[in-house]
Formats: C-alpha cells, sequence, structure tokens
C-alpha cells in the first residue's frame, strides 16, 4: 500500500510486541524474592503456628534437632525450593498496611555451616494471598508469595 497523506499503510502485528504493550507495570518489576544456593544450607528452621522443626546437615545426611534422621529427597526438594523463590505479585499500600509480621504465624530461616542467616522469611496472609517478608541485614520487603 501506498503511503500517502490520505492514505497510511496498517499492518498486522502478531508476536512479543502486541502482548508487551497489555502488560501492567508490575509485569516488568523484577519478581525475585530470594536466591539461595541449595548446597550453602547447612540448617533449615521452620516455623508455623505452634508447630516447629529444625534440620541440620550432618556427615550421613540431614537430621532433625532430635538427632533422628530426616528423609534426603524430601530435603533436596525444600533446599531446591529457595534456590529461587519468586512473587506472583506486589501488594497495594492497604495490603501492606494491614500485614502484621510482628508474631508471624509462619516462618523460615535458612544459614550456613558457621550459623550466618542466609535468608529469613516470615509469612502472613489475607484473603488475596499468601505474603512473605525477606528479613536479611535489617532490609524489609513485602511480596505475595
Amino acid at each position: 500500500i501506498a503511503q500517502t497523506p490520505e492514505v497510511r499503510a496498517l499492518w498486522v502485528q502478531r508476536g512479543s510486541l502486541a502482548s508487551a504493550l497489555g502488560r501492567t507495570g508490575d509485569e516488568w518489576r523484577d519478581h525475585t524474592i530470594a536466591t539461595v544456593v541449595p548446597d550453602s544450607i547447612a540448617n533449615v528452621e521452620v516455623r508455623r503456628g505452634n508447630r516447629a522443626y529444625s534440620l541440620r546437615k550432618a556427615k550421613n545426611g540431614w537430621v532433625f534437632a532430635s538427632g533422628a534422621p530426616a528423609d534426603s529427597a524430601r530435603v533436596a526438594g525444600l533446599l531446591a525450593s529457595y534456590r529461587a523463590v519468586k512473587a506472583s505479585g506486589f501488594g497495594t499500600k492497604a495490603e501492606q498496611d494491614s500485614l502484621r509480621f510482628n508474631r508471624p504465624r509462619r516462618s523460615a530461616r535458612l544459614s550456613n555451616a558457621a550459623g550466618k542467616a542466609l535468608l529469613s522469611l516470615s509469612f502472613d496472609s489475607l484473603a488475596s494471598g499468601l505474603w512473605v517478608r525477606v528479613d536479611a541485614g535489617g532490609s524489609e520487603e513485602s511480596k505475595d508469595a
């Protein structure tokens, strides 16, 4: 089609450009909450309400605080889930103001063999989803996990 001031050419565009233009601002944000190399983890502490457990890496595999052996395949799956923790979205100011992390009902803490924290997460829930706060080096960040 020849383009003149009266006639402008029109094209059909199929592909990623059209879908990219329809994305919201949050879709362009980094959704990474945390990344931890599984081999660097030597201790895991998990709390859910009044129940808690901890695992530590021993010479012959993973054990609970009591010394009882843990299922190594399940522990490997748990540790792999921390390789790339991603958020599904971001909270509004009102949602963030409704969250209470001072006494979280769920938490997880990962540390290395020297006991240094690699990652500490606190969780709270709203009707809109399960929310997570990263506690690392004094910084806090809330994302819908």
